[in-house]
């Protein structure tokens, strides 16, 4: 008597994306990202938005990317058999700071000077230092 035995076989569609080498997704405006994907079981056509592959290809895969702004990319699949299936990953783009400054631009001897600031992207202070000026000597 010959022994019985059963195999399974998976047709559910499964969708896989990640930011490749990258724990928290972010990087620094200018800097790239490896955007990686699979595929798996019954699938009959795979999408890597936005515009990173064609339809019906790159079942695995991976891109560098550059992005200019935080994108959330997205890799669907869908198979007659395995049915639909959607998986997502947001990367971060760290913009750089920005300070605008406002205040007079000249001021008489003695008299106090108020500036005041917007910023983004600093930390929690800004220092304000003097910027040397060149002065013309006066002959005698």
């Amino acid at each position: 008597e010959v022994g019985a035995a059963s195999v399974y076989i998976e047709y559910e569609t499964r969708t896989y994306i990640n930011v490749k080498n990258n724990e928290n997704n972010t990087i620094i405006l200018g800097q790239s990202a490896i955007i990686e994907w699979e595929v798996t079981g019954d699938a009959d056509w795979a999408l890597v938005e936005p515009g990173i592959s064609p339809q019906g290809s790159n079942f695995v895969s991976e891109v560098t990317v550059t992005p200019t702004v935080t994108t959330e990319y997205f890799v669907r699949a869908d198979g007659v058999i395995g049915g639909f299936s959607e998986s997502s990953v947001i990367l971060t783009v760290i913009q750089p700071p920005t300070v605008g400054l406002d205040g007079p631009v000249e001021s008489d001897y003695g008299n106090d000077i108020t500036l005041s600031y917007e910023a983004t992207q600093v930390g929690t202070s800004l220092t304000l230092r003097p910027r040397a000026r060149s002065r013309t000597a006066t002959p005698i």
